[in-house]
């Protein structure tokens, strides 16, 4: 298992602490992950430590060319602090896919999907998954926590999803 250095072309600020990150992939590929799977960040601290993290990424699995990823930065994070200076340009080490879960055309009847903050990222990955296929008849309700109307992740998209008959989103605010 290594880790595939991919370029960073754009930042995007969703929320007051968390962005989107654009990288893009060469020769027009794609990252090649299953519903459900997730890739591990790799970065070095000035004292030489090294750090990973877990990322869904939030782009349509069969995307081609790029991946995003929605990222929250900490005050006090240790991934955070190097995230924070990073710049369109930079390559950044990934390696993956990881993760067991497997998800399957009408694998169940109905969904409940429980999530708050950037844990909306796996769950937009199988909302997108479900909807993108006809021929999935699965029903799906999103109950999406957040702390403020500011701080909801992915709000236009899960508003424009939730047109489609078998979505349903309900957000709360804590």
């Amino acid at each position: 298992d290594h880790y595939t250095s991919f370029e960073l072309t754009e930042i995007e600020q969703v929320s007051w602490n968390s962005y989107v990150f654009t990288f893009g992939i060469q020769n027009n590929g794609c990252l090649r992950l299953n519903v459900g799977q997730h890739i591990i960040l790799q970065q070095k601290k000035e004292n030489g430590f090294t750090i990973s993290r877990q990322y869904t990424p939030i782009s349509s699995l069969n995307e081609r060319g790029q991946f995003k990823v929605l990222i929250k930065l900490y005050e006090k994070g240790s991934m955070s602090e190097l995230v924070k200076k990073w710049e369109v340009g930079d390559m950044i080490p990934w390696r993956g896919p990881f993760g067991n879960f497997l998800y399957t055309r009408n694998m169940f009847k109905k969904l409940l999907l429980l999530g708050a903050g950037t844990g909306i990222a796996p769950l937009y990955q199988v909302i997108q998954h479900v909807l993108n296929d006809g021929e999935d008849e699965t029903l799906m309700t999103l109950l999406y926590s957040s702390k403020s109307f500011s701080d909801m992740l992915l709000r236009n998209e899960l508003l424009e999803y939730s047109r489609y008959w078998n979505f349903d989103v309900r957000h709360f605010l804590s």
